[in-house]
């Protein structure tokens, strides 16, 4: 197996903490550091663009600094379908499975994406099963509030088709989530519920400060709060702006400052 490559900036130590993802990154060191105690499935929720790869990236990071000799597994929904069906072509199930079994700590993100897949549901399903009866800790991701979780699991309990209507305004995360196996929204419904609210100006103003020390860029208070409020978009989309807008400042020999800024974001 290959060894895990860890981003420097990706760890507890570095991470960027705000109102936004102060309880998940609380919970989620705490599992870090107790790896046979606390709750063993953790459902960190919130909508696309919240932080939530990031923070798990963090928890992977942080996890390898305590435990160098552990066994992680981290796995999304499109890399675990892949698995499964290169497992089933190479007459190696029974390795997949183990793999996921005895994995020390098991980090799955965005579960909602298996959505129609009954078949990986059920597998995935079933290693959690097995996982919770051995105390194994698991960490999953969703853009999926556990309010629409239990709504969709009350009607498909009273054998109820699950219509749009029911779900006004909410019909994007609606039509995954009825797609998902009730053993599945059961699980995500009884693990420890996290909620990620999206960046604010306080998270935002601390991640372009702490990519501008990994730079070793100077550049004054004033313009970083200028940067915050002229930036927009999701966690991985405002990082991606940042790195770009260092770049293009260190290649044309420019200082970052307001009139920069203005220039750069106005393009």
């Amino acid at each position: 197996m290959k060894k895990n490559k860890i981003n420097p900036s990706s760890d507890f130590y570095n991470c960027v903490i705000g109102e936004n993802n102060q309880k998940a990154f609380e919970i989620g060191l705490y599992a870090v550091k107790n790896n046979r105690n606390g709750d063993d499935f953790i459902h960190i929720y919130g909508e696309i663009g919240s932080g939530k790869s990031y923070l798990l990236h963090t928890i992977k990071s942080c996890y390898y600094k305590c435990n160098p000799h552990a066994n992680l597994v981290f796995a999304t929904s499109e890399s675990f379908c892949d698995e499964i069906v290169r497992a089933i072509r190479t007459n190696k199930f029974k390795n997949f499975r183990y793999r996921y079994l005895n994995a020390d700590l098991l980090i799955f993100d965005d579960i909602q994406f298996l959505a129609g897949k009954e078949a990986t549901q059920q597998e995935l399903n079933l290693i959690f099963n097995e996982r919770l009866r051995e105390k194994r800790k698991s960490i999953v991701t969703s853009d999926v509030s556990p309010g629409l979780l239990q709504r969709v699991k009350n009607l498909k309990e009273r054998n109820n088709k699950p219509s749009p209507s029911q779900f006004y305004g909410i019909r994007s995360s609606f039509f995954r989530v009825k797609c998902l196996n009730i053993n599945i929204i059961s699980k995500l419904l009884e693990g420890k519920a996290i909620e990620l609210a999206p960046p604010d100006l306080k998270f935002k103003t601390a991640m372009i400060r702490q990519f501008i020390k990994i730079s070793k860029k100077r550049i004054s208070e004033f313009t970083i709060n200028f940067i915050a409020q002229k930036i927009s978009g999701n966690v991985a989309s405002f990082k991606g702006k940042i790195l770009q807008m260092i770049t293009y400042a260190a290649f044309y020999k420019l200082k970052i400052d307001r009139d920069f800024v203005d220039y750069f974001f106005g393009q």
